[in-house]
């Protein structure tokens, strides 16, 4: 096992500092020794074991995080720790073999935690945190049996001391090294010192979870130890708040202020090690109820951005299929607007005509003015429709009028309809009261029935056909219903129960879209669109929606 020696970036109010690879296991050795140093208590039965080390869980992070050659660090740590805080007085070589025990087995952990692919070092689901909790709960039982050992816990001491060890390299893993990974995660996300603060509520949460330690102490004394299942009350409420970065940091702050107020009140090693083995019970639960909740939180922050993307591909769609609509009626449309064009350049040869006259007809020639300026309105009319049509943007929700709403689709596709000889007509429409909802959605969704009736009655290759199109009032009051109704074949059997589902086409070029996304567009309008009639002489589209479908509030 190797050290990794590449450099790391930190990136704080915008400038890029260096820390050299080297240096990063000096810094860990010291803090596993400052740490050792903090949590020194007295020895269990003579062995020189204590029921936390929080210096072993940090650098078990340390090991995930970079590499398991920082298990040579712990060694290191663990040796200069006996010697100079510790003091326990044994043999070089216990001490050396203490130390292989202890940098082998966790490095060995972490190496496998490592090779498993199913593992994240961020901890972002449930799975890592169980993975990460599992691996160092492992370790801890596998590695405290023979260090206990070594340290000459044989015989009536080695249940003691073996437990005491267990519990507190298991411990000082479940609080230190998923905080350590999620404060790294965090910044390899955002590159900025600023975004592993905690939030002011959490800090205050933390800060609670201290005040509670302090006034169950100032109150009970000893006995106030029998209550720390009131702790799981504050590191709860930061776990649900803030996942599982609230989870670490309550943690922390219990755990810390428990090895203070059990050093304060000398508390003998049976009563340390109760307390300790309830406290390893409550953290493994809180961090399995933050992970879960910021799994949620990450699962629902996916689905509103997948929603997002879904609705900006709506538009998209939407406006490829306007556009494919618009190309299919474009040689129609040119005729359409060339015949008013046309007049227009007639009726002003002839007004000019007249004007040249002597004398001049000024009466006629200022009727033909009168009627080109209508000929070139109505060419117009027919350009800014199509230009509203193809028009890309957001959906605009006002007041639609539903006779106005039919004559502007009629106007679109009839052209079109003309030109393949199809007679078009639009069935007198009852008084409805005004709907609300997206014009231009609706309009596709109105072009694209008509279009399709278009192109079935065409694929009969015979001259003729109808399309009937109309609007009535739905089977309620606040409904209504449109219809488009054509003489062509029908629709096939086997495509009857896949009209709606996207790339299924009866077309032979078709794409399978127009349909598909009619149905999207009429189901964001709280409505529904089917097949009411097929054959016969009459296949009939319908759909209806409520009157007030663009209605958010």
């Amino acid at each position: 096992m190797k050290i990794e020696p590449a450099a790391t970036t930190d990136f704080v109010a915008g400038r890029s500092v260096r820390v050299s690879g080297m240096l990063w296991p000096l810094i860990c050795l010291a803090a596993y020794v400052a740490l050792e140093w903090l949590s020194d208590m007295r020895a269990t039965r003579g062995v020189p074991v204590v029921p936390w080390n929080p210096g072993l869980g940090l650098l078990f992070g340390v090991m995930v995080l970079r590499s398991p050659g920082y298990g040579l660090v712990l060694g290191a740590g663990y040796v200069i720790a006996e010697r100079l805080i510790i003091g326990a007085h044994l043999p070089a070589v216990r001490i050396a073999a203490v130390a292989c025990i202890l940098g082998a087995g966790y490095g060995l952990m972490a190496w496998l935690l490592g090779r498993n692919a199913a593992f994240d070092r961020g901890l972002e689901r449930l799975r890592d945190v169980v993975i990460l909790l599992a691996g160092g709960l492992i370790a801890a039982a596998l590695v405290s049996a023979p260090a206990v050992h070594v340290l000459g816990g044989d015989g009536a001491a080695f249940p003691g001391a073996f437990v005491s060890l267990f519990v507190g390299d298991a411990i000082g893993i479940a609080i230190f090294a998923p905080i350590l990974l999620r404060l790294a995660r965090r910044f390899a996300l955002t590159r900025s010192l600023r975004a592993l603060m905690p939030s002011l509520d959490l800090i205050a949460i933390a800060a609670a979870v201290l005040v509670l330690l302090g006034a169950l102490h100032a109150a009970l004394g000893e006995g106030a130890m029998r209550f720390i299942f009131l702790l799981f009350v504050p590191i709860v409420l930061g776990a649900t708040r803030h996942g599982i970065d609230g989870a670490c940091l309550t943690l922390a702050a219990a755990q810390f202020g428990l090895i203070l107020i059990l050093n304060v009140a000398n508390a003998d090693q049976q009563t340390f090690l109760e307390v300790q083995a309830e406290m390893l019970v409550m953290t493994m639960t809180a961090l399995i109820v933050g992970v879960v909740i910021s799994e949620r939180e990450s699962l629902n922050a996916a689905a509103i951005r997948t929603a997002a993307r879904l609705k900006g591909l709506q538009i998209e769609a939407d406006q490829a299929a306007r556009i494919s609509l618009a190309g299919g009626m474009s040689s129609a449309l040119a005729h359409e607007i060339n015949q008013p064009i046309t007049a227009a350049r007639a009726l002003a040869r002839s007004a000019r005509h007249l004007l040249g006259r002597e004398p001049p007809h000024l009466d006629r020639a200022a009727r033909n003015l009168d009627d080109m300026v209508s000929q070139i309105d109505h060419a117009a009319s027919i350009i800014r429709r199509m230009r509203e049509f193809l028009q890309r943007g957001r959906p605009h929700v006002s007041t639609i009028e539903m006779a106005d709403l039919l004559a502007n689709a009629i106007a679109l596709v009839g052209a079109e309809a003309r030109a393949a000889g199809i007679d078009l007509r639009v069935r007198p429409v009852a008084a409805l009261p005004p709907l609300f909802g997206d014009r231009t959605q609706l309009e596709q969704v109105l072009l694209n029935l008509i279009r399709n009736a278009i192109e079935a009655i065409q694929g009969e290759r015979r001259p003729g056909g109808t399309i009937e199109v109309g609007a009535a009032p739905g089977v309620t009051p606040d409904q209504v219903e449109v219809f488009v109704a054509d003489s062509g074949p029908g629709v096939t059997p086997e495509m009857v129960g896949q009209l709606f589902e996207p790339t299924r086409s009866s077309k032979e070029n078709g794409l399978g879209l127009g349909l598909a996304i009619s149905g999207f567009i009429i189901q964001n309008h709280r409505g529904r669109i089917w097949l009411a009639s097929n054959g016969g002489g009459r296949t009939e589209f319908r759909f209806a929606i409520p009157l007030d479908a663009g209605r958010t509030d």
